[in-house]
């Protein structure tokens, strides 16, 4: 997976509050995004993101697939990624 440097600057919380401590932005993620952004953060690729969150949450890989490439998408729009 690509090296986001941009994670770094964010605070996550459990809850689903992200905040970009350099601009002052502040998200709201579910428990699968937060997963989501803590593997990032351990750089695991996108298959393997897919395949975890498929397993530990019992949700379909098809739908996974389409779902994080969204979600990632939806990051790299808002300056996050």
């Amino acid at each position: 997976m690509d090296n986001y440097t941009n994670l770094s600057k964010l605070s996550l919380s459990n809850s689903g509050f992200i905040f970009d401590k350099h601009t002052g932005s502040s998200y709201f993620t579910n428990c699968i995004g937060i997963e989501i952004i803590n593997m990032i953060n351990k750089q695991y690729s996108i298959n393997d993101i897919a395949n975890n969150i498929a397993e530990q949450f019992s949700l379909d890989k098809k739908t996974i697939d389409a779902d994080l490439t969204d979600f990632i998408n939806n990051m790299r729009f808002l300056g996050i990624l």
